[in-house]
């Protein structure tokens, strides 16, 4: 199934878990929207993800973009951009990993 073309109902889910999938997608926003979609109101959308800004990771993600985006990969993903910029609500976000590579993000959809 198409994570950016959901077959599920309007508000089928209490929870939703997305596990490394944002910086994978062609088209974040348009996931975002779905998972917003599918998500009942007041309901929770788990995320999982590399996001960039790291001071550590910085050079890094610099080295790797070129690589990273020939297989799909988006090593500079925003968590502004793709997490702050939505209204929905941010309960908690975790680093996690290898030296906080990722975060745990917890929502509450609006």
């Amino acid at each position: 199934m198409d994570a950016e073309a959901l077959d599920f109902e309007d508000a089928s889910f209490d929870c939703i878990t997305v596990p490394y999938v944002l910086s994978v997608t062609p088209n974040p926003d348009q996931l975002v929207s779905e998972l917003r979609r599918v998500c009942r109101p007041g309901g929770y959308i788990v995320i999982v993800n590399h996001f960039s800004g790291s001071r550590f990771w910085w050079l890094l993600e610099r080295i790797v973009r070129s690589v990273a985006d020939r297989i799909g990969f988006r090593s500079d993903f925003d968590y502004g951009r793709h997490i702050l910029s939505h209204a929905w609500q941010v309960q908690s976000c975790t680093p996690v990993n290898l030296f906080g590579l990722s975060r745990l993000v917890v929502i509450r959809n609006a």
